[in-house]
């Protein structure tokens, strides 16, 4: 399952993607900007946790991820 939303870092669209990883127990929150330049991934025990830094290295609070 996939949860994405959008915000702008540093001037650049940026898409995120919290992923349930099957291979592991956690989520990886992944990004990347439309223009590839700058990706990147980090990995948490919980969605809250994975959510979170999002919120807090991003500014994508909770309220925008939709599921798709």
């Amino acid at each position: 399952m996939t949860w994405p939303a959008q915000t702008v870092q540093g001037g650049r669209p940026v898409r995120f993607e919290l992923c349930l990883n099957p291979d592991q127990e956690g989520y990886l929150l992944s990004y990347r900007s439309e223009d590839g330049e700058l990706s990147g991934d980090t990995w948490h025990r919980s969605e809250a946790e994975a959510r979170g830094v999002a919120e807090q290295d991003f500014n994508v609070r909770s309220e925008a991820w939709r599921h798709v």
